[in-house]
Order: C-alpha cells, then sequence, then structure tokens
C-alpha cells in the first residue's frame, strides 16, 4: 500500500499540493482526475521521488525517501505522457525495464530475457521489436514503452495518460491490459482525462483541483453524489446497463 500523509509541494511560495491521508492498494485501478493544472502529474511524480515533497510517503510501511533507489524502482515505475524517443530497438528498450534487477554486470539473466519477452507480447510490440523506435508510429511506440514499463515488474505502475496516441482499438487493448495487470496484484495509478473510460475501469477515483482532493471514492460514490464532478467538469455521469458497450459510464449534461 502506498500512503501520503500531510504531502505539501510548494514552487516558490506557491503550494501546489496538499493531500493527506490518501491510500492506494495493491490489486487496484485508481484514476486521478481533475482539470489541466490541478496537480494530477504533480503526485504522481511525488510517488517517484522526482518531485521534493514535505510530508509522509510510505511504500509498503516503508518511507519512499529511505528506500534505495534500485528498491525504488523496483516498487514503483512511473510513465510520463510525453517521452524522448531514444536511438535504440524495441528490444532494447524494453530490457531497460530490468536494470532494476541487474549487478555490476549489467548483463541479462535468462530469466529477463523471458520477462522481456512476455512485456512485448502483452503489448502486442513482439513483432516489433528489430525495429527502432523511430520507425514507429506514435501508438506504437507507446505500446513499446507500456512493455518497458511492465518489465519492470514493479509493485506499483504509475501511468501518466497511457492512451494518448492509440486508437480505439488500441485503448481497448490496453484497458484489457492493465486490468490484467491488475488481477495479478499490481497497484495501477493513472491519470485519464477520459471521464467514461475512466469510471469504467477504476476501482477507485481522486477527484483533484487546485492541488487538493475534492473527492474521493468509488465510480458508484461519485455517481452518487456529483456536486463536486459537475463543479470542476461542468458535466455529470450515468451508468448505462448494456453488456454490449465497451464502457459503462457516458457524459450527460
Amino acid at each position: 500500500m502506498i500512503e501520503m500523509h500531510d504531502l505539501v509541494v510548494e514552487y516558490g511560495h506557491r503550494r501546489v499540493l496538499c493531500i493527506n491521508n490518501v491510500k492506494l492498494k495493491k490489486g487496484e485501478i485508481v484514476t486521478i482526475i481533475g482539470q489541466n493544472g490541478a496537480g494530477k502529474s504533480t503526485l504522481q511524480k511525488c510517488l517517484t521521488g522526482l518531485t521534493e515533497y514535505k510530508g509522509a510517503i510510505l511504500v509498503d510501511g516503508k518511507s519512499l525517501k529511505e528506500l534505495p533507489s534500485r528498491l525504488r524502482a523496483q516498487k514503483i515505475v512511473y510513465l510520463p505522457q510525453a517521452q524522448s524517443s531514444p536511438v535504440m530497438q524495441v528490444a532494447t528498450l524494453v530490457s531497460h525495464g530490468r536494470f532494476p534487477y541487474l549487478g555490476y554486470s549489467h548483463t541479462l539473466r535468462e530469466e529477463d530475457r523471458r520477462i522481456v519477452e512476455e512485456a512485448m507480447k502483452a503489448t502486442h510490440v513482439d513483432l516489433l521489436k528489430d525495429r527502432f523506435l523511430d520507425e514507429l508510429s506514435l501508438g506504437e511506440r507507446q505500446r513499446a514503452f507500456l512493455a518497458m514499463v511492465i518489465a519492470t515488474e514493479s509493485d506499483y505502475l504509475l501511468l501518466d495518460e497511457p492512451a494518448t496516441y492509440l486508437d480505439l482499438m488500441s485503448q481497448h487493448e490496453l484497458m484489457q491490459i492493465l486490468l490484467s495487470l491488475k488481477r495479478q496484484g499490481k497497484g495501477i495509478v493513472l491519470i485519464n482525462h477520459d471521464l467514461p473510460v475512466s469510471f469504467s475501469m477504476s476501482d477507485q477515483l481522486i477527484l483533484l483541483d487546485h492541488g487538493e482532493v475534492l473527492q474521493s471514492g468509488t465510480p458508484e460514490d461519485f455517481l452518487a453524489h456529483q456536486d463536486h464532478l459537475r463543479e470542476v467538469f461542468h458535466v455529470g455521469m450515468k451508468k448505462i446497463e448494456d453488456p454490449h458497450l465497451l464502457y459503462q459510464y457516458v457524459i450527460i449534461q
């Protein structure tokens, strides 16, 4: 479990994040929603140690700041919305996910190679493994980076808009991948601006506004109490019981 207590981030004299008593559990998909500038990406960066913060972040009972970098990487992996495109092949990129487990020789073991292959198959980039990243479409490149994240076998996956650049069917495949990882006991923390998708696949939602938690709970909780949702997004949500629908929730005026 990841726990946040009295978490504060300040840029100069400006407070951009203030969160208290928020818990993220393994085996759940938690989606952070909110308008641009609400503090969503800042929160994810705090959870990886990329942003200085006051207060406490505990990962399975241990302070994030006290975790050695390799152990931290084995616990938490972060995929930002925008990635650079290093000059390397897909298989090499995905292999980077095994770095926290390698010895001083930085040589992949047989087990590491197996994990890399499985990660590429899970994201359907195994047939692209010999291609260079700059030869791929934006969607293919996004799936390659997701394969690298999966290859880390980290307990918690922090993904910032992972469906960016993906077409509709690829988005559906991504949802199935994330649901499979959840069933394996992974804790998944998403940032997603697509409300129907967020409501349909999440166990918990966290609504941020001006750096503070305005509301948190299950999609059903948000459905029952929509005042904050309407305040921030100026829309409501409705659940439709239809097994033929890809997403169970739709936006309403």
